[in-house]
């Protein structure tokens, strides 16, 4: 049976962006120029990080066919915003809107990549779509999220957190918290044991950076920082560590919960040949001066231990921001994929409390070496905080590199747009007028006693 573009799609949709990337280059070959398979093999190519120039020539050669497909504008405003050509790409998603004007997903993502400083025609326009039940249950999500990043940045804390509310109902997903807790358990007892050694750190190959913790807490903001840097490359986030563990558990026959107390067991071999797997999928793309690669996967903090036993010697980057603020931003963020606790106030509030722990129970560990950084300190002292952060990492620091509105790589994260501002301030304390509405997130991770450690820790 012959491949069609309905296949090439489900490719994508699959995350096998160059298959689909395959199949598409074929199609066009039978039809020559036809805009939909255009657009198909452009979103695979940038969907796997591929020549974001070709993709954007397939999305202009498919627009100058079919000027009025909304999908074809909105698909080319995508890939415009992520490698920040921003003025571009929301006159795109605008165009997308004129000819479709139920495109929630359009509006959704244009009102994401600016700073709202109106309630202007275009968020009254699907307001009243959803005031009027003009919008499939499919569409109504995007809408209210939209509506949540307009409040907000008007600041109206009282609307943001009403359509919060409705999107986080209708995009509810299943979350096995009984799972974590689990896990979580078990790396107590794996700890407490002392049933873990790690090896002598390795040199001599292109060494990893991970950069990771709670979604929205800034790991694609120190990844900028760090990419800054002509001997990083940025690696985005991959879910190569996850697949290894996952191919771990199958070869040693254990649970998902079993995960940490399984490193014990795992052999050497196994472990190095799982590692040069990633190894070579960075390598592959790196430039010549390039020695150190980032990973910034942020749930890579279940798989600290792993990522020690398979790059011994790693640095690993851990980036906290406060609990509220980060609570608040995972309630208040559209995710794609995963992340089914970020539906719920009590569930974020736990999983920020069993996140934390697990860095720090892994951080006990001898041979486990974790970079605290925490957000705040990036903002508020930003050069003193760099300088640490490029010392650890072993790499030498210019003040240049703070200025992450001037990465020109792609970003393909729920960040894109944060992540080409200035370092600012506003973001710190932008909880503060939700406090009330995030009481159940409070007392899920341990009531104000818990905030006020991160408010006045330590030192």
């Amino acid at each position: 049976m012959a491949l069609t573009l309905n296949d090439a799609w489900a490719l994508v949709g699959a995350g096998r962006y160059r298959e689909a990337a395959n199949l598409a280059t074929r199609l066009l070959q039978a039809h020559p120029g036809h805009p939909e398979v255009l657009s198909c093999r452009a979103m695979s190519v940038w969907s796997m990080g591929g020549d974001v120039n070709l993709a954007l020539q397939d999305m202009r050669r498919a627009i100058a066919v079919a000027p009025e497909a909304a999908n074809l504008q909105h698909n080319l405003a995508t890939i415009l915003a992520s490698t920040g050509a921003l003025e571009e790409a929301r006159a795109a998603f605008r165009e997308a809107i004129r000819l479709k004007p139920d495109d929630a997903q359009a509006f959704f993502s244009l009102v994401q990549n600016q700073r709202n400083t109106a309630f202007d025609a275009t968020a009254q326009h699907f307001e009243t779509l959803l005031e009027t039940g003009g919008l499939p249950n499919e569409l109504r999500e995007f809408a209210h999220f939209g509506l949540v990043k307009v409040f907000d940045d008007l600041g109206e804390p009282d609307k943001a957190m009403k359509h919060a509310h409705e999107a986080n109902r209708l995009g509810k997903r299943p979350y096995d918290m009984a799972a974590e807790r689990k896990r979580l358990a078990n790396l107590r007892k794996l700890v407490e044991a002392g049933g873990l050694r790690i090896p002598d750190a390795e040199s001599g190959t292109p060494q990893p950076i991970f950069v990771l913790g709670m979604p929205r807490s800034g790991t694609t903001l120190v990844e900028s920082v760090l990419a800054r840097h002509k001997a990083v490359f940025a690696g985005g986030e991959d879910s190569l560590v996850l697949r290894a563990e996952q191919q771990l558990l199958k070869y040693l026959g254990r649970s998902a919960e079993e995960a940490d107390l399984m490193l014990a067991d795992a052999e050497r071999p196994v472990l190095d040949k799982l590692a040069n797997g990633i190894r070579q999928f960075y390598t592959r793309r790196m430039q010549k001066e390039e020695s150190l690669f980032t990973d910034k996967l942020p749930h890579n903090t279940d798989r600290i231990g792993l990522i020690a036993l398979l790059f011994p010697g790693a640095r690993i980057v851990h980036v906290r921001r406060h609990p509220l603020a980060v609570g608040l931003s995972n309630y208040f963020t559209r995710f794609y994929a995963g992340n089914g606790y970020s539906n719920d106030l009590s569930l974020i509030g736990e999983h920020i409390a069993n996140v934390w722990e697990s860095v720090d129970l892994w951080s006990s560990v001898p041979g486990i070496g974790v970079f605290e950084l925490r957000y705040e300190d990036l903002i508020e002292n930003p050069e003193e905080t760099g300088k640490a952060l490029f010392s650890h990492v072993g790499l030498d620091f210019d003040p240049a590199y703070l200025d992450p509105e001037k990465d020109a790589r792609n970003v393909l994260t729920a960040s894109q747009w944060q992540v080409r501002q200035p370092l600012y301030a506003r973001s710190v304390a932008r909880w503060r007028p939700y406090l009330e509405a995030l009481s159940p997130m409070v007392a899920a991770m341990g009531g104000e006693q818990y905030v006020a450690r991160y408010e006045a820790p330590e030192r």
